[in-house]
């Protein structure tokens, strides 16, 4: 049988201009769209969230809540609010070394308005990935 993950964390783009994050809860069937550029009345008729809502939908999901995010004051660092969103998701859920189970998910403090993405952050951690990944690829044998 094929393994689901119990939480998903999905970067969700629009036409290649801006990215969000999508969290789906497999066990509860509950997605969560969290947008750095989401202060507007109308949020949930946005570009964004519909390409969310579609992601969710296809995902099964059940019903998809708006979260709140720290909004980011420029045009560029969507992408380093969704890293930093799904960064400080994964430890809350990773509490004490222990990966909580999907329904205790619902638990932990989903509020990201108190974040704070930091692009050298992001770029040492992606060095740091990229640094392994190469000497993964060395000492695997060939052929």
């Amino acid at each position: 049988p094929v393994m689901r993950p119990a939480i998903l964390f999905l970067p969700v783009n629009n036409n290649g201009s801006h990215w969000s994050l999508l969290v789906v809860n497999q066990a509860t069937r509950e997605a969560f769209h969290y947008d750095s550029l989401e202060g507007r009345p109308d949020y949930d008729a946005m570009p964004q969230f519909q390409v969310a809502s579609r992601v969710a939908a296809a995902l099964s999901a059940q019903s998809l809540s708006a979260m709140p995010m720290v909004q980011q004051g420029d045009d560029y660092t969507c992408g380093d609010h969704v890293l930093a969103g799904i960064e400080a998701l994964v430890e809350r859920v990773n509490d004490d070394g222990r990966f909580q189970s999907a329904l205790d998910f619902r638990r932990i403090d989903m509020n990201l308005s108190e974040i704070t993405p930091n692009r050298k952050h992001t770029v040492d951690v992606l060095t740091v990935i990229e640094e392994f990944d190469a000497e993964v690829c060395l000492s695997v044998p060939s052929g």
